[in-house]
């Protein structure tokens, strides 16, 4: 094997290593970013929950009512 070869070879096996790299990290990008648009939905979701429950009479529809021994 010449020097070229050689050269050539270790090119090679660098550009595999970097396209598999590559490939995970565009795979964990897609993950991350479908995260965040199941946040934002469940975000939204909350907002409108307690929007509805501000509408509605506030706290008794929250939880967030006085227990009966104060």
């Amino acid at each position: 094997m010449t020097s070229d070869d050689h050269r050539i070879a270790n090119l090679e096996a660098l550009h595999a290593h970097q396209d598999e790299a590559l490939r995970q990290l565009s795979d964990a990008l897609y993950a991350q970013q479908r995260l965040i648009q199941s946040l934002e939905l469940e975000l939204s979701r909350m907002k409108q929950r307690m929007e509805a429950a501000e509408q509605s009479g506030g706290e008794a529809q929250t939880g967030h009512e006085v227990p009966p021994h104060y």
